[in-house]
């Protein structure tokens, strides 16, 4: 068997591309793609695709081709320009898990130790980020007696490289487990920045956004001769779809997208004034205030997009650090018994009840007047399947985090949509 140098590994790898998987290949045709060996494999900053000599000599042409393919998706994603000061590894390790169970489904061949797990396979980058990040901040489960050492439970050690390809990369466990999975070691993203090395300035990161935008156009040009991806439909008419993502919109309205200013704790010195031995009031933060979400407890809800929801909402409150949030199931009626309050610093959790049938959100509103709860701002986890809006919008500022496929939108307050 004839095995070919580098340079015509990357030759015969961007051909086939452009000729078996035209969708892939003319976005490698519109990039930049050169050697650069200060890059441990392969890496993309949005714009370009650089390849290391000796990785690429390491890998089977095949396995090229399925690298090429995943920094491609990676510039199509827009995943260098979201890092956003992410941390680098983490963000790596998301995105890897964002796409690749995408090219698994394309058949392409990819190198050992590729990332996959089932259940991100519908989340965004930002969602599997956020979700590692909470598992590294929770504690491990000590482990049982018997069981581990010998695989009873059906998986093999994570460093072992063996076993079942979705278990690969060294991922946490469901538990916790404290650990950030192992990056794949193949493939990275990183953020992009000028010649000079310094940071892009904001309308560099819109012209580069652009330029994304229009490789994606390009490649779906050739839609109409049936050579878009079927996996990537749905993906693709998402991305083409004008909007902020949700991720973004969830954060300004937590962090103040309105006029009201949250709220300001203040504590005192523990020294006095030197001279005149009275305390000095000094501003410790500004927060958000109290946090109300309302959760739709009815049987059309979908249980995967509440964990989406509420997992951006525990990733905003370890930033943000709301006073309190206080959690109210409904669905035809307000569930008064399984109301929760949490503290400041607490995981804010779904509460785990199926309710009894239709949707009526007025009983929520009339449970806040009526108990005299402060709201800085309102949160509402529903499908959408609402007939009962109130006529008149509340003082106070109002989100509603549609977790259903339709594109209703509600008479007052923002809605956004959870969604790819």
């Amino acid at each position: 068997m004839i095995t070919l140098d580098a340079d015509k590994k990357i030759a015969k790898a961007k051909t086939y591309l452009i000729l078996k998987h035209p969708f892939y290949g003319s976005t490698l045709l519109s990039s930049v793609v050169r050697e650069d060996n200060t890059v441990q494999t392969m890496a993309t900053d949005g714009s370009s695709i650089f390849w290391n000599r000796a990785f690429v000599d390491s890998i089977t042409e095949q396995e090229v081709v399925g690298v090429f393919a995943h920094e491609v998706l990676h510039i199509l994603f827009k995943h260098a320009l979201r890092m956003r000061g992410r941390v680098h590894q983490l963000w790596n390790i998301a995105c890897d898990y964002a796409i690749n169970h995408i090219l698994k489904r394309g058949d392409f061949t990819l190198p050992e130790g590729a990332l996959f797990k089932d259940e991100y396979s519908t989340f965004t980058a930002e969602t599997i980020y956020n979700k590692i990040r909470k598992d590294m901040s929770e504690p491990p489960e000590p482990p049982t007696k018997g069981k581990g050492d010998e695989g009873d439970d059906g998986q093999s050690t994570p460093s072992d490289g063996q076993g079942n390809p979705q278990d690969q990369g060294n991922q946490p466990s469901e538990s916790g487990g404290g650990s950030a999975p192992q990056p794949q070691g193949w493939g990275e993203v990183i953020e992009p920045k000028k010649a000079d090395g310094s940071a892009l300035s904001e309308s560099e990161y819109k012209l580069a956004e652009a330029d994304a935008d229009q490789k994606l156009l390009n490649a779906t040009q050739h839609r109409s001769r049936g050579d878009i991806p079927s996996e990537l439909h749905g993906i693709i008419d998402q991305l083409l779809e004008p909007k902020v993502s949700w991720h973004d919109q969830f954060d300004q309205f937590i962090k103040g997208g309105d006029n009201r200013q949250g709220w300001t704790e203040t504590k005192y010195n523990v020294i006095r004034h030197r001279t005149t031995g009275v305390l000095d009031p000094v501003v410790d933060r500004k927060g958000v205030g109290h946090i109300v979400v309302a959760q739709d407890q009815s049987g059309s809800v979908h249980d995967k997009e509440l964990v989406r929801g509420f997992t951006e909402l525990n990733y905003l409150c370890e930033d943000l650090k709301p006073e309190s949030v206080t959690v109210i199931p409904f669905d035809a009626s307000v569930n008064k018994d399984k109301v929760q309050f949490f503290d400041q610093g607490e995981e804010v959790e779904k509460i785990n009840i199926k309710g009894r049938g239709g949707t009526c959100v007025q009983p929520v509103f009339d449970f806040i007047e009526e108990t005299g709860i402060e709201v800085d701002r309102l949160i509402i986890f529903t499908d959408m399947g609402i007939f009962d809006y109130p006529k008149v919008a509340p003082d106070y500022p109002v989100l509603w985090v549609n977790v259903s496929p339709t594109k209703s939108e509600a008479p007052f307050g923002q809605t956004i949509r959870v969604d790819q």
